[in-house]
């Protein structure tokens, strides 16, 4: 397994630093725009990106593209070390040494409609590999790339396939920036945007400007987006819907609603669209302070309705061996989201944190095993040693779970993620640290470590430390 997984690992690491000639005859240059490549497992773009702060002169505008072609490919090398585990369940983080890959490529192509405001996305990508413990016993896993699909040999799907139309309230200009999904183009800052078709729920929802790109910041599930925020998706990150955002001078406010997956963290779509569905709406404020620098905050919160069962009814039902699925029936859960962001030092330091809550009645049905979340965390260029281009990452996050939820693992319950067999219950502590080596223009290398306090909730295990090498390029 170890002479395989690292077979994978140079075999993507020589994919990665193939000239992008061998995919396209002609892309155009990718902008240096930070956070504005996709993320993995239904991993983020930055959409409406500016290639710089202020106004854009609307008498000297070039000619505009119609169409935008981006690639990128993510290898990441992760394991640990054997740990303290005095029993374990069939949902367990497994205690005995790992050493895992996943491998990622995505290609991604964007080309505006003969009409005004029309454009189509289309991401074909490849995913192969696996996550540490196959992605089961911890409330927020540490490798964003990582997915809980059967097959690690690489398998291609369509990310993204998807009609984008935008409506200018006119304004200031601005000009988007050359990066993934987005053409570079002058527009109003002052806008309505609408998506309709395969998407990712998070390329618009749940942002953050130091926290939201597994591929190249942190790589904790829970650091990339919010815990507690269980979004339509089906087990590969992606879904069918649509979304609609309003941009007016500061402000921005979307809704979006999608279909859920058939299964909780399933590949499957439920298609009771009436009774199946998930809703988020969002209002983000953005400001700055002192010599320009940008901070931004936002609010999230959300509803599904799923074929969902109660952690409740399932221990009522068999109080030694609950079985959640037996209580499954179209319900609803909910939750609420804070993120915020805040440059200090302009071009070298930022701040940010995020908190979230989630209704524990019903089960988690998407994302991952967590009700509540708290996080704060720092991103520092490397401008102070003549690394500009380098940055260091260091995240602190606590989740925890309902005390429904508590009790039904407890009691030897199974969760998609979580179920050790029993639970002597403590709030999950992650500590997140990374090092971004800018080697060339695309091409990043990152030794990441994290350590977990009381893994998947349970007191009796851990702690366990995790080392990552990811190697990422992008065009």
């Amino acid at each position: 397994m170890q002479g395989r997984a690292v077979r994978w690992f140079l075999l993507a690491i020589l994919l990665g630093c193939m000239p992008a000639q061998v995919v396209f005859a002609q892309t155009a240059e990718m902008s240096e725009a930070g956070g504005a490549t996709e993320g993995g497992s239904g991993k983020s773009i930055g959409g409406n990106i500016p290639a710089a702060p202020g106004s854009y002169d609307a008498d000297n505008m070039p000619t505009p593209s119609w169409w935008s072609a981006h690639g990128q490919t993510t290898a990441i090398l992760q394991g640990y070390a054997p740990f303290h585990s005095p029993y374990s369940g069939p949902n367990s983080f497994v205690s005995a040494y790992e050493l895992r890959t996943t491998e990622s490529a995505t290609l991604f192509f964007a080309a505006k409609m003969p009409w005004e405001g029309g454009m189509v996305i289309i991401n074909p990508e490849v995913y192969g590999g696996a996550g540490v413990g196959d992605v089961f016993g911890l409330g927020s896993p540490p490798n964003g790339e990582s997915v809980r699909v059967g097959a690690p040999q690489p398998t291609p799907y369509f990310a993204r396939l998807l009609y984008q139309h935008t409506f200018d309230l006119g304004g200031e200009w601005e000009k988007l920036a050359d990066v993934a999904n987005q053409i570079s183009e002058p527009h109003y800052k002052n806008n309505i945007v609408i998506k309709i078709g395969k998407m990712a729920v998070i390329d618009d929802f749940d942002d953050n400007t130091y926290a939201h790109d597994p591929r190249l910041q942190f790589l904790n599930w829970g650091l990339m987006y919010n815990p507690s925020f269980d979004y339509a998706a089906n087990t590969r990150g992606y879904t069918y819907g649509g979304d609609i955002e309003g941009n007016l001078w500061d402000w921005s406010a979307r809704w979006g609603i999608w279909q859920v997956a058939l299964q909780a963290n399933g590949e499957e779509y439920d298609s009771h669209i009436l009774k199946a569905w998930s809703q988020a709406w969002e209002l983000e404020r953005r400001w700055t302070i002192l010599n320009d620098l940008p901070g931004t905050v936002r609010v999230l919160c959300w509803l599904n309705s799923a074929n969902m069962g109660s952690y409740r009814e399932a221990i009522q039902m068999d109080p030694t061996a609950p079985n959640i699925t037996a209580t499954q029936r179209y319900r609803l859960r909910y939750g609420f989201g804070l993120s915020w962001d805040q440059e200090l030092i302009k071009n070298e330091l930022g701040i940010f944190g995020r908190m979230g809550y989630a209704d524990g009645h019903a089960q988690t049905w998407m994302f991952t095993e967590c009700d509540q979340t708290i996080s704060i965390g720092m991103l520092l260029k490397g401008k102070q040693w003549g690394r500009p281009k380098d940055e260091i990452g260091l995240a602190l996050m606590v989740n925890g779970i309902s005390p429904q939820h508590r009790a039904y693992l407890a009691a030897g319950g199974l969760g998609f993620e979580l179920g050790d067999g029993k639970l002597n219950y403590a709030p999950e502590t992650v500590l997140e640290t990374y090092y971004n080596v800018r080697v060339a223009k695309g091409l990043n290398v990152t030794l990441d470590l994290q350590g977990f306090a009381d893994p998947g909730y349970n007191r009796d295990r851990g702690p366990v430390g995790l080392a990552a090498l990811r190697v990422h390029y992008e065009f």
